[in-house]
């Protein structure tokens, strides 16, 4: 990864440990507060509920498989253990900055 504002990265980053994240599908900013991560399916879903695609909030964190560039604090997190299903995560302070630049009124 690269401290480069410029520059941009794809990929997935891992996760050693699963993540304490909100319980709701779709968590408000309160909800968020004193977790690091969301999942990307609350991603979506709160960009879906604000009128924006899924699709585009899921491509503005490297996309379904992180082969979109991104700035390096949206690259996705992902927990892989044994047989469990892969999850990703995403940061909630680069959420945040996503909403706030694409006009969603996240609250």
């Amino acid at each position: 990864m690269t401290n480069r504002f410029d520059q941009k990265v794809i990929g997935t980053l891992e996760l050693l440990e699963y993540p304490e994240y909100p319980s709701a599908d779709n968590p408000t900013k309160a909800d968020c507060e004193g977790y690091t991560y969301i999942s990307m399916k609350q991603l979506c879903a709160i960009s879906e509920k604000n009128g924006r695609g899924r699709s585009i909030a899921c491509n503005a964190f490297g996309g379904d498989k992180g082969k979109i560039p991104v700035e390096p604090a949206r690259q996705a997190w992902e927990w892989k253990k044994g047989g469990h299903k892969i999850k990703k995560f995403v940061l909630i302070s680069a959420a945040e900055k996503y909403f706030r630049e694409a006009r969603v009124d996240w609250k």
